[in-house]
């Protein structure tokens, strides 16, 4: 089974964006078959590592509000959340952000609004309700629902306070290898440059946008440029390694553009990779298209 898009990727990464707020909705026996068809559908995770999903609707058939799931006040009337569950796997973060990601954007293409929660729920309530095991992690949740027609004030606080209106240019973020630095992104291919938009364009923790490309030829080399203060942060609240869960959301941006214009993509890990040059940046992975 396929994940199939109505709309064009690069239409699909444009239009989603992190919604908080949401229009009372209480999904049926035949709105949660289609979300676990949608998951059943999801492509695998590059990788190979463990990893599920579980829907959790965030009401119950009559009506009344599931208890216990917390998300501190940063999600109002979702829907439902859908709980990414994860074993132990070293590039599992990656391929957790990849997958997951797939999801996002199947929902994007049905109208539904939807917020990546790395940091801002309770963990234990949704380890209860996914009933993880003690090998497993829950790396991150997906709130969804339908979305408000307007934000709410704490949704635009929120998204002024991270800064999502703005991106790095792609100038800040790849370097084409042999070319002498950032200046010959006009001579990559159309199609790779609608990818690596695609892959600018992706969600982060607090939009750090932590990820780096290096232009190869037919590769295209992934790199984690970490911000030290955030990761001191999630050490200090008992959180995953986000951003290398964001590397993973890229991956996915990249991926779905360019198989959708007929290439066969692989992910590899470089036994000797080349580095990001005058960067601190940790190399992670490479694609193969």
């Amino acid at each position: 089974m396929t994940l199939h898009f109505r709309e064009s990727i690069e239409e699909l990464v444009r239009a989603r964006t992190s919604w908080r707020a949401y229009e009372p909705w209480i999904l049926t026996s035949g709105d949660l078959a289609e979300l676990e068809k949608s998951l059943a559908s999801l492509p695998p995770p590059p990788f190979g590592s463990a990893l599920r999903h579980v829907v959790v609707p965030a009401r119950s058939d009559d009506g009344t509000t599931l208890r216990g799931l917390h998300t501190y006040g940063f999600i109002s009337n979702a829907a439902g959340f859908v709980v990414g569950v994860l074993g132990e796997d070293a590039y599992g973060l990656e391929d957790f952000g990849y997958v997951t990601e797939c999801f996002v954007l199947h929902c994007t293409d049905r109208g539904l609004g939807t917020c990546w929660l790395g940091g801002t729920f309770d963990r234990s309530s949704f380890s209860r309700r996914a009933d993880v095991h003690d090998h497993e992690q829950i790396p991150a949740v997906v709130a969804f629902g339908k979305p408000t027609a307007l934000r709410g004030m704490r949704d635009r606080l929120i998204r002024l306070g991270a800064g999502s209106h703005k991106r790095k240019p792609l100038e800040e973020l790849v370097c084409c290898s042999g070319k002498g630095g950032t200046g010959a992104l006009s001579t990559l291919s159309p199609e790779l440059q609608t990818a690596l938009e695609a892959g600018r364009l992706a969600p982060s923790a607090s939009n750090k946008q932590p990820w780096r490309f290096l232009v190869d030829g037919p590769e295209v080399h992934l790199y984690l440029h970490r911000d030290e203060r955030y990761r001191g942060l999630g050490k200090t609240l008992g959180l995953v390694d986000l951003q290398r869960l964001d590397l993973g959301i890229v991956m996915a941006h990249l991926d779905l553009v360019l198989t959708a214009r007929g290439h066969t993509c692989t992910w590899v890990v470089e036994a000797d990779p080349p580095s990001f040059p005058g960067d601190l940046a940790e190399y992670r992975c490479t694609l193969i298209y």
